[in-house]
């Protein structure tokens, strides 16, 4: 592209930060980031879920400059205590998959993969021998 060219992207959602000062001053001084995840799963992430019992394949992309919150936003923090996206995820796919099961009886075979790309470094997020 030129100095010339424009380049138009568009986006079906966009969510902010909570780093403003007001919202810090709402949560004595800190980031609501639990509920962010929250509203961000339930506004993506939990509507597609039911395209996966209909045979397709989804993934999730977070982008953002460094330190904006991208891993903290998809794995949570505090060893479990603030549930990220894959979290909420795996949660809501799990008891959904019970829950099929024991009306119908069937078996589901459920394969997930997750990587995460930093400049040319492609790392699996479920094998800890990378990392």
């Amino acid at each position: 592209l030129g100095p010339s060219a424009t380049t138009v992207f568009n986006f079906d959602h966009v969510f902010r930060s909570s780093t403003s000062s007001s919202s810090r001053e709402k949560n004595g001084g800190a980031r609501d980031d639990s509920r962010m995840r929250d509203f961000v799963f339930k506004g993506t992430l939990n509507p597609i879920i039911n395209h996966l019992f209909e045979g397709s394949n989804i993934a999730y992309v977070t982008i953002g400059t460094r330190r904006s919150g991208k891993t903290r936003t998809i794995l949570g923090n505090d060893m479990g205590k603030h549930r990220g996206l894959i979290q909420r995820s795996l949660e809501t796919l799990l008891n959904r998959t019970r829950s099929m099961a024991a009306t119908t009886g069937q078996r589901l075979q459920i394969v997930v993969t997750g990587v995460f790309l930093k400049g040319d470094m492609v790392l699996d997020v479920f094998n800890s021998h990378d990392g």
